[in-house]
């Protein structure tokens, strides 16, 4: 009998079935733990469910969903103290605090305008909408094309693609 632990490398937990699953058995997240939804997929298809024969047998639920979404939109652009995050300064302040990094990103979008470097497929998938991903931000023009999901994936669970590939 495995401990915890040593399930928890290979499996998750699902908080609605309260089981342990294989990753396999979980839809990707950005946000949750192990780049993986709370709830398994079996159980993800039943809450769906649910919520679409609910909206279809009331059409009053329906009614007053969108009308909550409706008044909460409004109250958010009426609402003189929110203020929406501004990209710009967002930018600018990580720009300011990676300096290293926003040198070698200029240098590929310089490479990819005058033609010194051509973009690339996805290096693991394949995926022709690919990211320039730097492994070291001290050599700029270094890079590995990847699909936004596996330049994320790296990002999220590895130090570099090397140990991605098994390579490390």
């Amino acid at each position: 009998m495995k401990t915890i632990q040593e399930l928890e490398l290979t499996h998750k937990y699902c908080k609605t079935c309260d089981a342990y699953k294989k990753f396999s058995e979980f839809s990707p997240h950005k946000n949750g733990s192990h780049g993986l939804y709370s709830y398994c997929k079996d159980c993800a298809t039943k809450l769906s469910l649910k919520g679409y024969h609910r909206r279809n047998e009331d059409p009053e639920y329906n009614q007053k969903i969108l009308e909550d979404a409706r008044l909460r939109s409004q109250e958010v652009r009426l609402n003189p103290l929110y203020e929406r995050p501004d990209n710009k300064e967002y930018a600018a302040r990580t720009n300011k605090k990676y300096p290293e990094k926003l040198r070698a990103r200029q240098a590929i979008d310089r490479g990819l305008r005058n033609g010194s470097i051509t973009k690339l497929s996805c290096q693991i998938c394949g995926d022709t909408q690919s990211q320039a991903h730097h492994e070291d931000y001290s050599k700029p023009l270094e890079v590995i094309w990847l699909c936004k999901i596996h330049h994320s994936e790296i990002h999220r669970k590895f130090n570099t693609v090397r140990e991605r590939l098994g390579l490390k």
